[in-house]
């Protein structure tokens, strides 16, 4: 089981290692500061993921979720920018 969590959401894939894992069952328990949650899923769709490339979508959603994260991600990109600039307009003028 694979966890992922953000400031709101936590997303679990589960990998069911088994031929045919329709109609099977899995209970789901949940618990935090708030209390408990139970919830039995039954596996009616199988999926596959043969791509292995990065979901840029998935990625690019993740960060426009978490404001933090978006303002440290577009701070270092004007950050980086600003300096190549800045170093690039002193090669060329000291070059000229």
């Amino acid at each position: 089981i694979m966890t992922n969590v953000s400031e709101k959401y936590v997303y679990s894939t589960m990998t069911v290692p088994h031929k045919d894992p329709r109609n099977k069952m899995v209970q789901c328990v949940s618990k935090n500061t708030v209390g408990e949650g139970n919830a039995t899923l039954t596996i009616l769709e199988i999926t596959t993921n043969k791509t292995s490339h990065l979901d840029v979508f998935k990625l690019l959603n993740e960060v426009l979720e978490r404001p933090l994260l978006f303002v440290i991600v577009l701070g270092t990109g004007i950050l980086i920018g600003s300096l190549l600039s800045a170093i690039i307009a002193c090669l060329a003028v000291k070059c000229l």
